[in-house]
């Protein structure tokens, strides 16, 4: 079926990629695919053939569906039809091959989508959400879809309304369109075993044919680029990560929604960016600013899946007081942090008992993250195959206190240190000193530790380098249990860092900046079926993709009010054009655009930085003081959010006890 049939359209690979059907009566073929209503190029394609009848060659340009298949095939077979069994489908036969004289529309639909095409125009939506359109498209014009005109041109939609609502009857007027399914409220795990003779079901694994999959998500802690997966000459070795990466799409250029973990983890949750959402800080309330809007994870609860989680997925301050009990049918909470009787750095008088560093602890089964991946496992190795399942698996490692077991701090003995520069803040703005006035005693607390023990900055280094390798460590044993795991081939695999980090790169540690290492992270996505594996993808995108993304390749409904957008164009193709750069924000009015080429900051008090990753990767020369660059920042400018909400109320230590009620 992969060859044309003499004198039909040709089938593309696409065409054949959710799935095929082929019936033979007579000497009538019809091929037809069918996967989601707003991929039009997953289910336009009808292919009929009848001797003697339908000329050789020929071509339809009419609105048709596949539903229209039995009318044809009784209506050439002269098969009479009982009344009670006469659907609103059309014969399509009458109008191949001829000039188009169809004008009525045609609705397509899947589990909780509603698509209907007239003439140019294809729209969508849900009827968990009749009131709101997520695709409007002008498919001559935009044949990929990647213009949403319910956005650009409001004027299409209330047309568009009225002919969805004619094609798309009520359950309550006693008549289904033909082909029109119930809602969904799980997945269908039946598979027919008993066919007739004549009819026959192909399965493929081409593009699209996500929906059936498991979840797994994945995100690592102040996980930043200087790793084996982003920089092959980097010190840091993360074999499990490449090995993940090695079944899917790496993003190269993927980034942060904000270089804090409360509003990363907030915005990647929801999908909402910080400016939407008013979550700036580490102790913004999140879901006081948000009380009604679900989470990913409840998005799948509504879609049939059963949501397990364990480790660090939400902000893990103030004892879990962040955590969204609602988000979960079974969670373990991340173990509380343990310390030595003392600080390992020596440097009591350094920060708190959390900017420490050093080898500890000698068993790795004491370890929060060990614990962690042991639930996952376990969640693996048992869950029943016959219910979908999204595991959410949060490792804390690298983040501070940086400890993990002596045999990962063995390979960074001699390790290298980050390059830096001297003198690096000269050319900096007003609105950088300003924004990190407060997270200066990082880098000079640690030069006062260097002064005192000569050795120190490297120690920590070394022990962040063992950290990270200890955090891929139990990536892996969390990846060696999907494998074994009886639907492992059937999993769509996400792993995300919620930020970077600073090691002393222009004279900064921590995160909380708006530069490249603190915001540039690790993702990939395994998603079979639809992605190739091995692939990289250069384009720049952030982490407000995950949640919109998540939905699609699920075949769950789409949220238009997200602040992202898919990533599947990507994953199909990843040198797909992608017209949107990575937006970054840390604390209110302060922005980073970043584009394939340029890096571009704005801070609240209008001083602006501007660097060239082709020449300066490091971000040493400031350019936005050269009027040569003046094209180049009104470009990027157009970027930054035209409205920002007013930043929400800190959640307080004493609301946690009513809030975990």
């Amino acid at each position: 079926m992969n060859q044309p049939y003499p004198g039909d359209r040709p089938i593309t690979k696409n065409h054949l990629s959710a799935w095929c059907i082929s019936i033979a009566c007579g000497s009538l073929l019809i091929l037809g695919t069918h996967f989601s209503p707003q991929h039009e190029e997953a289910i336009r394609v009808t292919t009929l053939r009848w001797a003697g009848t339908i000329p050789v060659n020929g071509e339809g340009s009419d609105l048709r569906t596949t539903a229209d298949v039995l009318s044809t095939l009784t209506n050439f077979s002269s098969v009479t039809v009982p009344d009670d069994r006469k659907s609103n489908a059309k014969d399509a036969g009458g109008f191949l091959p001829s000039e188009p004289t169809e004008k009525s529309p045609v609705a397509s639909l899947i589990h909780e989508k509603d698509g209907t095409r007239e003439g140019n125009l294809k729209s969508v939506r849900y009827r968990t959400t009749p009131s709101r359109f997520t695709d409007l498209h002008q498919i001559e014009a935009d044949a990929r879809k990647r213009d949403y005109l319910s956005k650009l041109d409001p004027n299409h939609v209330p047309t568009m309304t009225l002919v969805m609502d004619d094609q798309m009857l009520s359950p309550e007027a006693g008549v289904r369109p033909a082909g029109k399914a119930e809602t969904r409220q799980h997945r269908s795990t039946h598979k027919p075993t008993d066919q007739a003779p004549n009819l026959v079901e192909c399965s493929t694994t081409g593009i699209g044919d996500t929906q059936d999959n498991d979840v797994l998500f994945m995100v690592v802690d102040d996980l930043n680029d200087w790793i084996s997966l982003l920089d092959a000459d980097s010190p840091i070795k993360t074999p499990n990560l490449e090995r993940l990466a090695g079944r899917g799409v790496l993003f190269t250029r993927a980034y942060c929604a904000s270089p804090a973990c409360n509003p990363s983890r907030s915005a990647t949750l929801t999908g909402l960016r910080p400016t939407t959402s008013g979550v700036y800080g580490n102790k913004s309330d999140w879901r006081h600013a948000l009380p009604e809007r679900k989470t990913i994870m409840q998005r799948f609860i509504d879609g049939g899946f059963r949501v397990r989680g364990a480790g660090k997925i939400f902000h893990h301050h103030l004892d879990g007081a962040f955590h969204d009990d609602a988000s979960f049918h079974d969670f373990q909470h991340m173990q509380t942090q343990k310390y030595p009787e003392k600080k390992l750095n020596g440097s009591p008088d350094y920060g708190s008992r959390n900017t420490d560093w050093g080898k500890w602890p000698s068993r790795e089964q004491d370890t929060i993250d060990f614990q962690t991946a042991d639930y996952c496992i376990d969640v693996l190795k048992n869950h029943p195959a016959d219910t979908p399942l999204f595991l959410a698996c949060g490792i804390y490692k690298p983040h501070s206190p940086f400890f993990a077991p002596s045999v990962y701090h063995k390979p960074y003995e001699q390790i290298q240190m980050p390059l830096r520069r001297e003198n690096d803040w000269n050319d900096l703005p007003a609105g950088a000193t300003t924004l990190l006035r407060s997270k200066k005693w990082f880098w000079r607390g640690m030069m006062g530790v260097e002064k005192q023990r000569q050795g120190s900055y490297r120690d920590f280094i070394r022990s962040y380098a063992a950290c990270a390798a200890f955090a891929d460590a139990q990536v892996g044993r969390v990846l060696d249990a999907l494998d074994n795991s009886p639907r492992g081939d059937k999993t769509t695999v996400v792993l995300w860092s919620d930020h970077g980090f600073h090691l002393g790169e222009k004279d900064h540690v921590e995160k909380f900046a708006l530069w490249e290492k603190t915001n540039h992270i690790p993702l990939i996505v395994v998603a079979p079926g639809v992605a190739k594996a091995g692939v990289k993808c250069t384009r720049p995108v952030d982490l407000t993709t995950i949640y919109p993304t998540l939905l699609d390749l699920a075949g769950l409904p789409a949220d238009p009010t997200c602040d992202g957008v898919s990533l599947r164009p990507l994953l199909e193709d990843p040198k797909a054009p992608w017209k949107i750069p990575a937006l970054m924000t840390y604390m209110r009015g302060n922005h980073a655009v970043r584009s394939d080429r340029w890096r571009y900051i704005s801070y609240s008090d209008g001083t602006e930085e501007l660097y060239d990753h082709d020449v300066d990767p490091n971000e040493w020369e400031n350019l936005a003081s050269d009027a040569r660059y003046n094209d180049v920042l009104i470009q990027h400018r157009t970027w930054l959010p035209k409205s920002e909400a007013r930043q929400v109320r800190d959640l307080k230590a004493n609301l946690r006890p009513l809030l975990l009620k």
